[in-house]
Order: C-alpha cells, then structure tokens, then sequence
C-alpha cells in the first residue's frame, strides 16, 4: 500500500487554515466517524471523509466555509 503521509499532512493543512491546532484532533475524529484511521485516509476513500468534515465542521466555522473545506479536500492529489 503507498505511504500517503503527504496526501494527508496536506489534508490537515487544509483544515488548519480554519481550524488552527484543532485539526489535526478534528481529523482523526472525523476518521473514526468514517470507520477508519486517518492514516489510512487515501484518495480512493476520501469521499466518506469530506462528506463527514462537511457535515461536523459546522460546529466550529460558518456552513459555507465547511462546504468549502469539504471541496478542497475533495480536490486534493495525493
């Protein structure tokens, strides 16, 4: 399996640009939310995690930045 530790320090920059320190604890719970680890977060099961970062990070930022965050990760290459 390839190591996809950029594609997912570029994940945590993405919510970090929102969040602050809070993302990298963000993630990981919305992750396990996902049925995963965020280590295992990859291109191919991205899907499910942007779906859950949109859904839950309106707690903390506006609905519109949420959705935006969600669009970003979407977009992102490994």
């Amino acid at each position: 399996m390839p190591d996809y530790n950029r594609y997912q320090k570029m994940i945590i920059n993405t919510l970090a640009r929102k969040l602050g320190p809070a993302a990298g604890d963000f993630a990981e719970d919305m992750a396990r939310k996902t049925g995963t680890k965020f280590t295992e977060i990859s291109p191919g099961n991205i899907e499910n995690f942007a779906s859950h970062v949109e859904k839950n990070a309106v707690q903390f930022i506006s609905p519109a930045e949420a959705q935006f965050i969600a669009n970003t990760i979407r977009k992102l290459k490994a």
